[in-house]
């Protein structure tokens, strides 16, 4: 049986599982936030989710009405709507499984556990940046003054209890913004546009006085190649192989202009405030696949200088849906903080993702955990 029958099995349901019969219609996906900011907010001890395609029936029970394809695709594209409005970072998945030959879905909120979740910036329809809504008896409420300071209460108590995980030096930093460095630059981008030149003005020069002039050519090499490279008489034929060489002959330095010298650098913290030691942790982090985004897999060194530290570099695995990033950070003492990489993780970033958010997911596990350490940091590229 799966989890989310499993769940719905029970009489009664959980406190934290809610029905909602049919997803939301487009266009009152603020509503749907509201429903899973409360929830996330609540103190339900138990699993925490929205139900989708099953109604409260009688005496009790659930009754289920089933969902479409379309209504399940409809739910997925609003769970990252709702990823995307509710700060801080939510752990929420959607999950399916088929009732009594019937499909359902839920939005399952894995860990919320930095209570109070409020409306961030990106929040669509009516919804105001920092509304926070809670349930109560009632049903759907915005929360008091008194509810926030409980909940920031209830939230310091438990940081005291677990391990935080952070951007940068500050185990509690959940977003990374950084500016979109300038690659326009790129060493065989660059080679590419001197060379195509260089064949184009002897072209001209030999249409022009209908032969081979080497003042002419001097001219055109100091306008092109500057003062610093010396003057050599290549024919078309020369320029035209170089031309086709570059990709080869600037990889190694594209590598190195890319990953190092306009990288966008990476590292996190990691606070134990356990009260005993947590040995042999791991660190796994998980990067959607996104065009214009991609990752080191070892540290480069210039042109033709390999680099001494690539045991110091976490390790990069490039999959179908997802890049994985993984350190081993050893033994975890209580009360330390410790830098997840020795060294930083390397991005390149296209400039046409300005403005975009990216969203990570961690895992830390490590002996003397009960259950691995979960949750979401996010990368804002400006411009």
């Amino acid at each position: 049986m799966s989890e989310l029958a499993e769940l719905l099995s029970h009489q009664p349901l959980p406190g934290g599982v809610l029905l909602r019969g049919l997803p939301v219609a487009d266009g009152r996906e603020d509503h749907l936030i509201r429903q899973v900011m409360a929830l996330a907010n609540s103190d339900s001890a138990s699993s925490r989710c929205l139900v989708f395609g099953a109604e409260q029936g009688a005496a009790g029970t659930v009754a289920v009405i089933g969902l479409c394809d379309a209504d399940v695709a409809r739910l997925t594209a609003q769970l990252r709507l709702c990823i995307n409005a509710i700060e801080p970072a939510l752990d929420v998945r959607v999950v399916t499984a088929v009732v009594t030959g019937k499909t359902v879905a839920a939005l399952v909120i894995d860990n919320s556990s930095n209570p109070p979740y409020v409306a961030g910036p990106a929040s669509p329809g009516d919804l105001r940046a920092g509304e926070c809504w809670l349930f109560d008896e009632q049903g759907l409420r915005p929360a008091a003054r008194a509810d926030l300071d409980n909940m920031y209460a209830t939230r310091r108590q438990r940081q005291q209890q677990i391990v935080l995980i952070g951007i940068g030096d500050d185990p509690r930093n959940e977003i990374l913004e950084v500016q979109v460095p300038d690659n326009s630059k790129l060493p065989s981008r660059v080679a590419t546009l001197k060379l195509s030149a260089a064949v184009k003005a002897q072209a001209i020069a030999a249409a022009i006085v209908g032969r081979d002039d080497t003042a002419m050519a001097r001219l055109a090499h100091l306008r092109i190649f500057g003062a610093d490279e010396p003057f050599r008489q290549d024919g078309p034929t020369t320029l035209k192989r170089a031309l086709k060489e570059v990709p080869d002959e600037y990889r190694e330095a594209d590598l190195y202009y890319r990953f190092e010298e306009r990288a966008v650098r990476m590292n996190l913290s990691v606070m134990n405030n356990c009260a005993e030691v947590l040995r042999s942790a791991i660190l796994d982090l998980t990067f959607p696949v996104v065009a214009g985004l991609e990752f080191a897999t070892q540290l480069y060194g210039p042109s033709g200088q390999s680099s001494n530290m690539k045991r110091a570099y976490p390790e990069v695995r490039q999959e179908k849906d997802c890049i994985r990033v993984r350190a081993s950070l050893g033994d975890l003492a209580p009360g330390s903080t410790t830098r997840a990489f020795p060294a930083a993780l390397r991005l390149a970033v296209d400039r046409s993702l300005v403005g975009q958010k990216i969203a990570l997911r961690y895992i830390l596990d490590a002996e003397g955990l009960l259950a691995p350490r979960q949750g979401r940091l996010r990368i804002k590229l400006r411009a």
